[in-house]
């Protein structure tokens, strides 16, 4: 039960707050009717850790942020829009937690040209999507997690 509520907020807890109820689920085991309140909790902590580590896994935080040197290939059309481009690639030299991995660039005030299957080599800083806490609006964040873009 404690993991579908972890699955529907639209953010995932800070992981130091599962620390202010640990005490209490450890004092709940003892107790007898306690129970179903410490199983609801040993299931959040289990959902709110396992988001982490799938968050982690598909997007390194070292990585965030830093200027990295990268080989891909351009598996999509690029869009074009004035003088920004845009196109996903499969990373295939690089960092060793990011290779073979997807990846989607964006360029602005880019010149040249790219198309679908060409190598290119580029140095990028990789962000962290950002998704909406506005539930009727599209959810970037979790569509780029779906699609396990990084």
């Amino acid at each position: 039960m404690g993991v579908i509520c972890v699955a529907q907020l639209p953010v995932l807890v800070a992981p130091h707050w599962l620390f202010i109820g640990l005490p209490s689920a450890i004092f709940g085991l003892s107790r007898r009717f306690s129970g179903p309140v410490c199983g609801l909790f040993m299931g959040i902590t289990f959902g709110v850790l396992t988001g982490y580590e799938r968050i982690n896994e598909l997007f390194p935080s070292h990585l965030k942020g830093n200027d990295l040197e990268i080989s891909v290939r351009i598996n999509s059309l690029v869009q074009k829009e004035g003088g920004n481009i845009r196109f996903s690639a499969n990373v295939i030299d690089g960092p060793i937690e990011i290779r073979r991995k997807r990846v989607l660039l964006s360029c602005y005030r880019c010149e040249g040209s790219y198309a679908p299957g060409e190598m290119w080599r580029f140095v990028v800083r990789l962000n962290r999507p950002v998704g909406t806490l506005n539930p009727p609006l599209f959810d970037y964040a979790g569509w780029v997690m779906m699609q396990q873009i990084i």
